[in-house]
């Protein structure tokens, strides 16, 4: 059986592409989508809508902790570790 990371070594050695390159073609759509995603839930602050700080801090959180993952990914800190 073969791992995500292998696949997708596979698919950049296939297509010609250094990992850097392959990273920056996949991570650069990606992140768009994210930074779309962000500012559309950034438009449900409008006055069109009816909010309470309980469901403005929910959302903080979920964004938080969704960026602090990723990052923690990145620096090759599993999250589902226990830090403290």
């Amino acid at each position: 059986m073969t791992t995500q990371t292998e696949n997708h070594e596979e698919e950049a050695a296939n297509s010609g592409e250094t990992p850097a390159q392959y990273f920056k073609r996949i991570a650069n759509p990606r992140l768009a989508k994210c930074q779309t995603a962000i500012r559309a839930l950034g438009k449900c602050s409008s006055n069109s809508y009816e909010y309470t700080d309980a469901q403005i801090e929910i959302i903080a959180q979920i964004l938080q902790k969704e960026v602090n993952d990723c990052i923690n990914r990145f620096n090759g800190i599993d999250e589902n570790s226990d830090l403290l």
